[in-house]
């Protein structure tokens, strides 16, 4: 079986190659492959360890197995091999001499004071640009008159050193660019090509039943070792999903006590609010008591006073009849004084 790849301008024949195949196929079922970290799962090492290295140990033995027996190089490959080496010679030297030639024109502009934005490096730019435009083959590139009248009026001034270079060297520049392009387009083609006919050698091979028998056996090690990693998962989840909800529950008996702590306090203030306005209710009470005792002390003492006064006015009259009258004393015992009057 064979099959050509245009690579580039050239035309390459793969022996053994199915054209059925496409090498997208093999690289989205390497992607397809599971990858798996352990992180920081607390899965002892030893386990998984043992688990890969018998998986490991299995698969070497069949593909030592199965390398045992003689595999002739196709002489296919052998010369797509030299011409990959050929090609990646070639761009290793363009590549050079591009690089040479940048330096010899950035030289050429530092001795002849050109900036990028001068008239002398915008005129070569133009002459460049006509340059290209005139060898082109498309029949709508062509040079207009006043185009051409500017080719003219700058050629007529004598072109500079470093013009003359730039102009020299743009075409040869543009010539490797466009040989380095294409030579790398032939690598990538003729390694695609390698890789189809090396995975058709494989599946018509022991060597390649071997390689396919050797990831299954790693695949099985694989699935078994995720198998390991989310079960500690699980029980990593559901002992922190345990832990959260014993906190959960001890926050929440706390604020409960919390909160009836707030409310035993509110409730204690509340009565000493009422307690104390009682108390001012009952001071209140005494100080109008107190007033009114006060205001019912100062009656009587006035009564008393004036009692007082009468009693000692009458006992004054009393002294001043016995004194008139030459009475005794005990001639006026029963006597009665009207005090109203």
């Amino acid at each position: 079986m064979r099959i050509n790849k245009d690579v580039g301008n050239e035309m390459y024949t793969f022996a053994g190659a199915n054209p059925a195949k496409d090498t997208a196929t093999k690289a989205s079922s390497q992607h397809g492959k599971a990858v798996v970290k352990a992180g920081n799962l607390n899965i002892p090492k030893s386990a998984m360890e043992k688990r890969r290295d018998a998986a490991r140990w299995q698969a070497s033995q069949i593909v030592k197995s199965a390398f045992s027996k003689d595999l002739s190089t196709d002489a296919g490959i052998t010369e797509l091999q030299n011409k990959l080496k050929e090609l990646g010679d070639g761009i290793v030297n363009d590549r050079k001499t591009l690089k040479e030639n940048e330096a010899r024109l950035t030289k050429a502009m530092e001795d002849g004071n050109v900036t990028s934005d001068s008239d002398e490096k915008k005129d070569v730019d133009f002459l460049i640009a006509m340059d290209k435009k005139r060898a082109s083959t498309n029949p709508f590139d062509k040079i207009t008159e006043e185009e051409q009248a500017r080719i003219d009026a700058i050629e007529a001034k004598g072109l500079t050193e470093y013009q003359s270079l730039a102009r020299e060297l743009a075409p040869i520049n543009d010539e490797l660019n466009k040989r380095i392009i294409n030579s790398e387009m032939q690598t990538k083609g003729i390694q695609l090509g390698l890789e189809d006919l090396n995975v058709e050698r494989l599946k018509s091979s022991p060597v390649g039943e071997a390689r396919a028998q050797a990831e299954g056996i790693m695949d099985a090690a694989t699935k078994d070792i995720i198998g390991m990693l989310q079960n500690e998962a699980l029980e990593h989840i559901e002992e922190t999903a345990e832990e959260e909800k014993t906190k959960a529950k001890e926050k929440a008996d706390k604020d409960e006590a919390q909160q009836e702590e707030i409310e035993e306090a509110r409730a204690a203030r509340k009565e000493q609010e009422n307690e104390t306005a009682k108390a001012r209710e009952n001071r209140k009470n005494q100080e109008a008591l107190l007033e009114e005792a006060i205001d019912s002390s100062v009656s009587v003492a006035a009564g008393m006073s004036e009692i007082d006064r009468v009693q000692s006015e009458v006992k004054s009259q009393l002294e001043r009849v016995i004194n008139k009258a030459n009475l005794l004393p005990e001639d006026l015992k029963g006597t009665q004084v009207d005090a109203t009057k």
